[in-house]
Order: C-alpha cells, then sequence, then structure tokens
C-alpha cells in the first residue's frame, strides 16, 4: 500500500537501512554475557516488517527499473540467486557459528545490508503513479476487490498460495528420514533439492518470454509440481525421493516465473504495490497453513502418506482450476500474438 503512495526509492532505501539497523541490533545483543530472548524476537520481528516492505517496493519498481519487455529475464535472475543464496547461505552460516559464533553471522549480515543500500543509491528517482488521497484501508480495500474481481491476478494469486503450501513438505523430512534409513548428509540433500530444481528452472526459462498462453503453461507445470510431491514419499529410495523434490522446483520455478511475469505486466500502474504485497503476503501464509496441514495429517497418517495425500489433494485442487480458470487458461500475450 506504501508503494502505491510514496516515492518507492525512498522506501527501498529506509527499508533497507532499517534492516541493517535491526542486524546490528542482533550483533550486538549477541555480545552480551546473557542474550536477551525478548529481543531477539523483537528484532526478528522488525527486521522482516522492512524487509517485506523494501521487497514490495522493489517488485512494484521494477517494471519501470527494467521496462516491462525484460520482466521474465529480471525474475529469472533474481530466483536464481535467491535459490543458490538459499543453498550457500546456510553452509557460510555453519562455517561462521562454528568459527566466530553467532555474533559474527548478524554482524556479517548487517555489513552485507549497508554495502547492498549504497549500491541502491544510484537508483533513479520512482515516484508513485498519480492518484487521488485516501484512507490507508480504503486503499488496502481497493486492492483486495481488484485482486478478487480480477480473474487473471486472482487466479494467478490462487495459484501462488496453492504452489507455496506443496512447498511446506519440507517439515516432513525429519520423519522421512528414519523410513528411509538416511544419514545427517543425504538429509541435507532433500533440503537442498527444491532449490538445486528451482536454480535449473531460472536458468532454463529463456524461452518462456516468446510463450503464446502463459496461463495454460502456468497451470500446467503447477499441476505437475503437485503430482511431483505426491509420488516424492512414495520412492522406494531417498534418491528417487530427492529427484521428485528436484523436478517439482523446477517446474515451480516456471509456474512461479510466470505468474511473476504476468501479474507485473498485467496489474494496473497505480495497484502494483497493493497486489505485489498481498501477492508476497499470500507466499508466506499458504507456507504457513500447508505445514499446519500437513502437522495436523501426521496425527493420523504416516509421514509418507501425509506427504502423498497433500500432494494428491492439491494436484485434485489444481486440475479442478484448469477448468475453473477460464480467462487465465486461455490468455495470449498480445504483442507475442500480434508479431505472429
Amino acid at each position: 500500500m506504501l508503494a502505491d503512495r510514496y516515492e518507492r526509492k525512498r522506501l527501498i532505501l529506509l527499508a533497507r537501512g532499517t534492516c541493517g539497523v535491526g542486524f546490528v541490533g542482533l550483533c550486538l545483543n549477541a555480545l552480551l554475557p546473557e542474550p536477551s530472548l525478548a529481543a531477539i524476537y523483537l528484532l526478528g520481528i522488525w527486521d522482516g516488517f522492512f524487509a517485506s516492505l523494501g521487497v514490495t517496493a522493489l517488485l512494484a519498481a521494477t517494471p519501470a527499473l527494467v521496462g516491462r519487455e525484460n520482466l521474465m529475464q529480471a525474475g529469472a535472475i533474481t530466483m536464481l540467486t535467491v535459490r543458490l543464496g538459499s543453498v550457500i547461505s546456510p553452509m557460510i552460516g555453519g562455517l561462521l557459528l562454528a568459527t566466530g559464533g553467532v555474533a559474527w553471522n548478524f554482524g556479517l549480515a548487517a555489513a552485507g545490508t549497508f554495502i547492498t543500500t549504497l549500491t541502491l543509491l544510484r537508483l533513479p528517482p520512482l515516484p508513485p503513479p498519480p492518484q487521488p488521497r485516501e484512507h490507508p484501508l480504503r486503499s488496502l480495500l481497493a486492492g483486495l476487490t481488484f485482486l478478487c474481481q480480477s480473474p487473471l491476478i486472482g487466479g494467478i494469486a490462487l495459484l501462488g498460495g496453492l504452489l507455496t503450501m506443496a512447498s511446506a513438505v519440507r517439515v516432513l523430512y525429519p520423519a522421512l528420514a528414519g523410513s528411509w534409513q538416511m544419514s545427517a548428509g543425504q538429509i541435507g540433500l532433500l533440503y537442498a533439492a527444491i532449490p538445486l530444481g528451482a536454480a535449473l528452472g531460472a536458468l532454463t526459462s529463456g524461452q518462456l518470454a516468446q510463450t503464446v498462453r502463459p496461463g495454460a503453461l502456468m497451470l500446467a507445470t503447477t499441476v505437475g509440481s503437485f503430482v511431483a510431491i505426491a509420488l516424492f514419499s512414495l520412492m522406494p529410495h531417498w534418491a528417487l525421493g530427492a529427484l521428485c523434490l528436484a523436478l517439482f522446483g523446477w517446474l515451480s520455478a516456471i509456474s512461479s516465473l510466470l505468474q511473476y511475469t504476468l501479474i507485473q505486466t498485467q496489474t494496473p500502474e497505480n495497484m502494483l504495490g497493493r497486489i505485489n504485497g498481498l501477492w508476497t503476503a499470500q507466499n508466506v501464509t499458504g507456507d504457513a497453513i500447508g505445514a499446519a496441514l500437513l502437522g495436523g495429517l501426521g496425527a493420523v497418517m504416516t509421514p509418507a502418506a501425509s506427504a502423498s495425500a497433500s500432494g494428491w489433494a492439491l494436484a485434485l485442487v489444481g486440475v479442478l482450476l484448469v477448468g475453473l480458470l477460464r480467462e487465465l487458461r486461455r490468455f495470449q500475450r498480445p504483442e507475442i500474438v500480434n508479431e505472429s
């Protein structure tokens, strides 16, 4: 909402700088003889709030920075760096914990945040689109109304939420490790499988920008990713399960890139901040809901059955959405159709 009302460059810089202050606070807290648990919670909430604010403002500003025709490539680069970071950062964090302790981790995070903030100073001015002033709650309600009334954008957001629910299957990895008789290193490979598959999806996404019917491809890859999750826990060996997870990562990466591109190109400029904020929020809540549902299933089913049942249930919902989301399924890129 703020990204639609205030200058976006200032919001990005404010959010990044404030996150850096939060990391400094965590570093100082870790250096205390008796670190405060309450401070960790408060500073964690602080960093999470301002990080989401900065991400929303940056997403809203991306079309103006790279051009709408380059959004797919920009999204692929972003996804690649994020996925590789999710694989590399735990290893670096583990080394820092072993050699320097928790304070070093937070200190280097603060330094990295401030360095990236300096690079963002070179961004051009990013004013929000002109629009009438209105109450913040009314503005947020307008964004929700647009999301619910737009079959295209609403359908994309729904698919994104289901996809993040499926990714919550990682909470079952430790329980599944017993049935597969896995070592600690092999469990680590399970956690790395989805990010590596997603990185491969980002690397092989060069032709997605030329897809005439991105909505149909998005629906197909989403349903395929759910089937991969359904089969994952049924594999007789953990290596085959990891292969299913990598396939899920690859298919979900393609779907996510198409979601990102269509939201950025088909959302009106004056709604970009609110829609990107709502899209980010549903990604977070979808993951939490998925983890909670898997925990509930785990109380009445084995871990393998819980993972498989959730995958098949999501696949069934996905097939139903293929029939219901007609506007998304039939959507064609106007520029590609005109060139053809």
